[in-house]
């Protein structure tokens, strides 16, 4: 279950809390357990804004992923060239 489901328990930013919490590089993980409960009971910007930004600036590499199977399924090649069937 997501914090962000409607019928949610706990507020929105609980899901970017419990995903730093169980991050697996533990340099970017909670050092303290006090941060990630000050964090589940206090708004935190940085969790809305890594969940609602554009795209192409949370996550370059999906966002060009996307256009370039978006553009071959137009059916145009590489730059933009007409694929020949």
């Amino acid at each position: 279950m997501s914090a962000l489901d409607n019928d949610r328990e706990i507020p929105a930013w609980g899901d970017g809390a419990q995903r730093k919490a169980e991050h697996p590089d533990s340099r970017k993980c909670y050092e303290e357990l006090s941060e990630f409960v000050f964090d589940l009971r206090h708004s935190n910007e940085t969790f809305f804004r890594a969940s609602t930004g554009p795209l192409i600036e949370r996550n370059p590499l999906a966002f060009w992923k996307g256009a370039f199977v978006r553009a071959r399924l137009r059916g145009a090649g590489p730059a933009g060239a007409a694929v020949s069937q």
